[in-house]
Formats: C-alpha cells, sequence, structure tokens
C-alpha cells in the first residue's frame, strides 16, 4: 500500500475522487486508519475528557466501519467473481484436451 494519497493540513485522509468512481480497498484502508488514529489519540490523551461532541462522533465512526464493512464485501465478491472467470478461462483448454475424439 502506497501513501500517495492526498493528506489535510491535520494529516488526515483527503478523499479526492471523481464522481462515479468506486473506493479502493487501500484508500477504505486509510480512512479507517485515520478514524482509529483519532480515537486512539483520544483515549490515550493523558488527561482524558469526554466532550459534548463525543456521542455523535462515535455514532458516525460506527456508520462509517460499517459502510468500510459492506462496501469491502463487495469489493471482495467482485474480486472473486474475476478470479472465477480468470480460472475458468485457464481451465477451458484443459477440458477440451480431455475430451475424448469422435473420430
Amino acid at each position: 500500500m502506497t501513501d500517495s494519497a492526498p493528506r489535510t493540513a491535520a494529516g488526515t485522509f483527503a478523499s479526492e475522487r471523481e464522481p462515479g468512481k468506486a473506493l479502493e480497498r487501500d484508500e477504505l484502508a486509510r480512512m479507517l486508519s485515520d478514524v482509529l488514529k483519532n480515537l486512539h489519540g483520544r483515549l490515550t490523551a493523558p488527561r482524558f475528557k469526554t466532550k459534548k461532541a463525543d456521542s455523535e462522533m462515535l455514532s458516525m465512526a460506527r456508520v462509517f466501519v460499517q459502510a468500510i464493512t459492506a462496501l469491502d464485501g463487495l469489493i471482495k465478491n467482485s474480486e472473486l467473481q474475476e478470479i472465477e472467470q480468470r480460472l475458468s478461462a485457464l481451465e477451458e483448454p484443459i477440458k477440451e484436451r480431455e475430451k475424448p475424439n469422435r473420430a
């Protein structure tokens, strides 16, 4: 995974994409990493203090993780389908050779 994605001034992942272009797994990993780093930073601060916006932030983080999980499942299914097609294409010549000659 390369770290060539644009970052904001705060160092978080900046999603700049063309409309209609699907997210890729490495982008999802970067986005989720930013959320985890944010949560980790809050939880491991020398003095943890709750903020008014914490419940909203946690709700958004839950939704974000659920959306990433759903999209990752779609990506995985798409990749599996592609692998199955490639495997079938590789197996086809073998099946043709194994067919008995009808002479």
